[in-house]
């Protein structure tokens, strides 16, 4: 017995000497309640080292007086992590072939060829403004305008080329939108994709594809993903609209 017992002694000291394995969450993972880091504890059962995310949450009183500690297994953690970033890789590539589709559709060839019909009549009238405004220039030295009147055409043809710049650039980047490079060069999607085979977690995956991770005191777990707002989001909106015409 006693040598079974300094044998168990000897096999968790071992394991306690052995440095930890990579921490893939290193910086993306904090506590939702107080907004600390989670910090790692090695945990020993029957000779083997399991490791658990342990944290007090420093506002545990004021949400439950039985709140302390809470613990997540990290093989769990990164199992439901890895689940939650599949869900979000397989919606870009649900994405991708949805534009795809959209962009064959002829709904969608219709649409181009109205958008390029107007880019080139906002164009085109912007273009004249210059040739106005050096023909009223040419009026006012000769004497065929005076001071006032010239002023007042010159500052009409500003706020009106003002307003067609907003307007071309607003029909551009509609139009931009279905061409290739919209998906092609989307950092959202670029960011999922290069992840579409891989089979477990990774560091690599965690840091191109969140920013931060929160868990709640009832363990729920939520996401931060990179380029989410400024791309996805839009993306998204962009490819519902085009379906609700489409239908």
């Amino acid at each position: 017995q006693l040598r079974q017992a300094k044998e168990k002694h000897d096999s968790c000291n071992r394991h306690q000497r052995e440095p930890l394995p990579e921490y893939i969450l290193e910086g993306l993972d904090f506590c939702a309640d107080c907004g600390r880091a989670h910090r790692r504890i090695p945990n020993t059962h029957r000779d083997k080292v399991t490791y658990r995310l342990t944290y007090i949450c420093s506002h545990g009183n004021a949400i439950s007086p039985k709140y302390t500690y809470q613990h997540f297994r990290q093989d769990e953690l990164y199992s439901k992590l890895y689940a939650i970033l599949r869900k979000e890789i397989e919606l870009c590539s649900e994405a991708r072939k949805r534009m795809a589709e959209i962009k064959a559709s002829p709904i969608t060839k219709r649409r181009e060829s109205k958008q390029a019909a107007e880019i080139r009549r906002i164009q085109e009238q912007f273009d004249r403004i210059p040739v106005r405004k050096r023909k009223l220039y040419d009026d006012f030295c000769a004497g065929i305008l005076d001071e006032s009147d010239y002023r007042l055409f010159n500052q009409r043809y500003d706020r009106e080329k003002e307003a067609l710049a907003a307007e071309l650039a607003a029909v551009t980047a509609e139009a931009e939108k279905l061409e290739p490079a919209y998906i092609d060069n989307n950092p959202w999607v670029a960011a999922m994709e290069r992840f579409m085979d891989e089979k477990e977690l990774t560091r690599e995956m965690l840091v191109a594809m969140v920013e931060r991770i929160e868990v709640e005191a009832n363990r729920n777990i939520h996401i931060k993903f990179r380029f989410s707002d400024e791309y996805k989001k839009p993306l998204l909106a962009f490819l519902e609209e085009s379906e609700a015409v489409s239908a």
